[in-house]
This record gives structure tokens, sequence and C-alpha cells, in this order.
């Protein structure tokens, strides 16, 4: 697995992510989540 970047987050303020071993979820700055 290679590291890719995600084009639907580009210009987002992503200030947290966490990965499993099946998804992602990353968590915007102004409080969005997307998955």
């Amino acid at each position: 697995m290679l590291p890719q970047r995600v084009q639907l987050l580009a210009g987002e303020d992503i200030v947290q992510v966490s990965c499993g071993g099946t998804h992602s979820v990353a968590l915007t700055r102004d409080g969005r989540i997307f998955s």
C-alpha cells in the first residue's frame, strides 16, 4: 500500500486522520468528518 492524495479533500483544512484496515476518517478544522 502506498500513500495517495485524495482529490476530494484538496483544499480542506485536515487536522486529524485515523486509519484502519479497511477505512480512513479525516476531520477538518471546522468539525466536518470525511470517511
